[in-house]
């Protein structure tokens, strides 16, 4: 079990900040997440583009996922004063309101690190990732897999076209994929 003490007021501080981000339609914002990591004597508030610290009493290293919407109607809906944030398996409480949520602990905060992405990312940005140093648990935790993968596929096919397309011209399908590659500052295995 991980906890974090602070109050009301701060919590609000912070996610005034964050709210930026929840710009765009309705559908667009109900997909961004907010992960909120509990370090020795911080938490930390990440949402796409805005990365936030608030110095606070802590027990325990972990992280969890949710909704950015519905973490901060949980905010606003608490009452003034001290408020206390609980991680347990799978499922987070803050104050006295408890919700599934995607959690995961650590026995020390040195392997934590928040993937960083501007707020208007691209699918480079994306494949980039690659070579960023992130481990499969960082990626599969801020749940960059999925799209990861189609970002990757996609480039391959991409690829593929390309070179159908220049074939005639006497273009290999490996020159295509070192160039895109070397682009991106991947490395290639052709």
């Amino acid at each position: 079990m991980v906890t974090a003490k602070t109050t009301k007021s701060e919590l609000v501080q912070i996610f005034k900040h964050l709210r930026v981000s929840a710009k765009g339609t309705k559908p667009q914002r109900m997909k961004i997440q907010c992960e909120v990591t509990v370090y020795d004597g911080k938490l930390n508030f990440v949402v796409p583009g805005i990365s936030y610290d608030l110095k606070c009493e802590t027990t325990g290293v972990g992280r969890f996922s949710t909704p950015f919407l519905y973490l901060d109607n949980i905010v606003q809906s608490l009452k003034n004063g001290d408020v206390k944030i609980t991680l347990t398996d799978q499922f987070t409480t803050i104050g006295d309101v408890s919700f599934q949520s995607n959690t995961t602990f650590f026995k020390t905060d040195r392997i934590l690190r928040n993937i960083q992405l501007t707020l208007n990312f691209t699918e480079a940005d994306i494949i980039r990732l690659f070579n960023e140093g992130y481990t499969e648990d960082e990626i599969l935790f801020n749940r960059l897999d999925k799209p990861l993968a189609a970002i990757k596929q996609k480039m391959d096919k991409n690829i593929m076209s390309a070179f159908n397309l220049l074939k005639p011209y006497g273009i290999y399908h490996h020159e295509i994929k070192e160039m895109v590659y070397k682009k991106l500052g991947l490395v290639s295995s052709t």
